[in-house]
This record gives C-alpha cells, sequence and structure tokens, in this order.
C-alpha cells in the first residue's frame, strides 16, 4: 500500500494484512487493494457487487434489499442482526440512495445517502437509523487484475466501545469481500 498524507487529527485504528481504517474527526476510510490474475475486476464492480458485501456477510445482516431503479441509482436497506440489545442499543438499519459513478477510465465509485424515513415495511417499529451516516464506495483500478477499494463512512457520536464493535464488524466485511475477490477463479 504506497503512502499517504496524514496529519494530527488523523488515527490508524487498523493496519494488517493489506488493510487500512483511518478515522479523521467522525470520518473513517477503510483502504485495501484486491488482485485477482483470474478475473477482470472493472468489470464486477456494479450493484451487484455492492449487494454481494452484505451478503457476504449474513452473520451481521439480517436482509438486504436492493432495487435496481437504472443503471446508475439504487435504493436499499440493510437491516443489521440485532447486536447491540446488551448494550442497550437498538436493532439498527440503513436506508437510503445509491448511486453509481463510472468515470469509463479506472475510477468507479458508489455514494450511499441516508433517508430518514420511519414508515419502511418489515422492519421493527424499535429499530434506529443511527449508526452510520454517509457511505462512499471508491474503486481506483490499478490494472485490470487490481483495484484499490476506498471505503469512507461516518459514524454518529457514540461511546467508544460501539465505535471499536462497529468498526471490527467493518473490517470483519471488507476482508471478506477481499477474501471472495482474491479467490474467485473463472
Amino acid at each position: 500500500m504506497s503512502a499517504t498524507y496524514r496529519n494530527e487529527n488523523e488515527s490508524i485504528l487498523y493496519s494488517k494484512e493489506d488493510i487500512v481504517l483511518r478515522k479523521h474527526n467522525k470520518t473513517y476510510n477503510l483502504i485495501f487493494n484486491v488482485k485477482n490474475q483470474h478475473i477482470f475486476i472493472q468489470k464486477i464492480i456494479d450493484f451487484n457487487f455492492v449487494k454481494l458485501i452484505y451478503d457476504l456477510n449474513s452473520d451481521i445482516y439480517e436482509r438486504v434489499s436492493l432495487h435496481k431503479l437504472n443503471e446508475n441509482q439504487a435504493t436499499i436497506l440493510i437491516l443489521m442482526k440485532d447486536l447491540f440489545d446488551d448494550l442497550g442499543i437498538p436493532q439498527q438499519y440503513i436506508y437510503g440512495n445509491l448511486y453509481r459513478y463510472d468515470d469509463n477510465q479506472n475510477n468507479i465509485s458508489f455514494t450511499l445517502n441516508t433517508i430518514k424515513e420511519r414508515n419502511i415495511p418489515d422492519i421493527p417499529d424499535e429499530a434506529e437509523q443511527k449508526l452510520i451516516e454517509n457511505i462512499k464506495y471508491n474503486c481506483i483500478h490499478i490494472t485490470p487484475h487490481e483495484s484499490q477499494f476506498n471505503i469512507q463512512f461516518e459514524l454518529f457520536h457514540m461511546i467508544p466501545i460501539v465505535e471499536k464493535m462497529i468498526t471490527t464488524i467493518i473490517i470483519k466485511m471488507f476482508k471478506r469481500v477481499k477474501q471472495f475477490i482474491e479467490n474467485v477463479r473463472v
């Protein structure tokens, strides 16, 4: 992984196995590279790839629903399992508009803008949308068989133990994605 700019307000929370998680104020940045000589990574980066991220983590998510509106826009609903009940934190969900941007060169990104909606079918009444705000997935294609992923997200203010648990879950999710892509054989 190449060296990048750092300042005194930034901290590295995790750096192992070619995965780095940085924090700057309330913004987190997870960076990792993926290599696989058997596939053209750029060809698999679409809305199905975003759904795959969550499908690979069925122990974390109770339900993921992605409704594609067109080639560049979808809505997504993600209901986490009730992982923090023992800490008094209600079950969490993410609901938002997902936009895909492709510069037709070496960069594909997805931006999830949360929608504050309370009347969503099949979401428990006590569930809240408070842990993660906006998410941006950026994929820079280094070669046809290697890409760098940069995932930015914001967490709402929370106690340190919950912050640690959420960031650990996110690292676990993307380790699985990285391993899955690197092990695909076609």
